[in-house]
């Protein structure tokens, strides 16, 4: 038996990203400017604010108090957090090749979010000035600041999206179907790969849940609503990693949890062919997905993917290593099968 490993991909030839600096401070230094702003505001108006403060309004009644530090620590984290994430997402996927119109929607997606959230809860402390206790913000206009928040996170997203350096749009990669790997009638291969999602995905998928999980705790909430967030953090991890096998009984696609995955029989394949995917253009994001164009898959990262054509007319994109020689093995199993 024959067994196939995934060739490494090439270590060279990340695309280079012209006018770097203007691209960090958008992603990372507007989210931190936001903060700043934010802080400054509040803190000059400190000595006239309640504490706690009203954090949280069941329609015109307050429904939630918390200190005033706790608040502003909050507004910092979600802010800077958001930028954080977004950013992150963003320039990992400039970094590795993926369409820039689909890095500056990712970019401008945070940046409103971040102004939007900012704009709402500065306001939202703001608005108590002067009152003694928190039980005086019943009656806040929450929903003008609602409003305000909208319009200047949509402004914010024009503006980061205008601003972002523009790259040519990457060079589609030869997509045609390799020659099907030969096979005796005794001979039996095996193709086995491993696919798990880039660091700075892994962790913006995880330390959200995990920056969550103590405000049951700020917000004098139950203890164990903490533990929700911790597990979905542990479920991410569990969808995080996966493994990919070609064999004689088609292609294997699991988890390693072991649920969800699938399997398509060799006798199914029409053809299998190495392809070039971009998740943020192709597929709107990562994980699995539909594309707009009705394939669907697993898409972890930016690059080589297995791309299989189904006799049912659907069609499957794994991203993995060595898209190449799982093709060629599946088309010679399509053959023999």
């Amino acid at each position: 038996m024959t067994m196939l490993r995934p060739t490494p991909p090439p270590t060279g030839g990340r695309p280079s990203v012209r006018r770097g600096g203007t691209v960090l401070a958008l992603l990372f230094g507007y989210p931190a400017l936001l903060a700043v702003v934010a802080v400054a505001l509040v803190a000059a108006a400190w000595p006239t604010l309640p504490d706690p403060v009203a954090v949280q309004w069941d329609g015109a009644e307050v429904s939630g108090t918390m200190p005033l530090v706790g608040a502003v620590l909050m507004l910092v984290a979600i802010v800077v957090g958001d930028g954080a994430l977004f950013g992150a997402i963003a320039l990992h996927a400039l970094r590795s090749g993926q369409r820039m119109r689909a890095v500056r929607g990712m970019a401008a997606l945070g940046a409103g979010l971040a102004t939007g959230l900012a704009v709402l809860m500065t306001a939202s402390i703001l608005l108590q000035r002067g009152n003694a206790t928190a039980d005086a913000a019943d009656g806040a206009p929450m929903g003008l600041a609602a409003v305000a928040a909208t319009v200047s996170g949509a402004i914010a997203a024009a503006l980061v999206a205008l601003l972002l350096p523009r790259q040519p749009e990457p060079a589609a990669a030869d997509a045609s179907a390799p020659p099907a790997l030969q096979l005796s009638d005794d001979e039996r291969a095996v193709w086995i790969a491993r696919v798990r999602v880039p660091p700075v995905l892994l962790a913006a998928l995880t330390l959200p849940f995990i920056a969550v999980a103590p405000l049951p705790l700020l917000l004098d909430g139950p203890v164990l609503l903490g533990a929700v967030p911790l597990g979905l953090a542990a479920l991410a991890l569990g969808f995080a990693f996966w493994r990919v096998r070609v064999d004689l009984r088609g292609v294997t696609v699991l988890p390693a949890l072991g649920w969800p995955g699938w399997r398509i029989p060799a006798g199914s394949v029409v053809r299998a062919r190495a392809v070039h995917v971009h998740p943020l253009g192709d597929f709107g994001g990562y994980g699995l997905r539909f594309g707009a164009d009705g394939r669907r898959g697993l898409v972890l990262r930016a690059g080589a993917a297995l791309e299989i054509e189904r006799v049912d007319g659907r069609t499957v994109v794994v991203t993995v290593d060595g898209a190449d020689a799982a093709a060629a093995l599946l088309n010679g199993l399509r053959e023999r099968a």
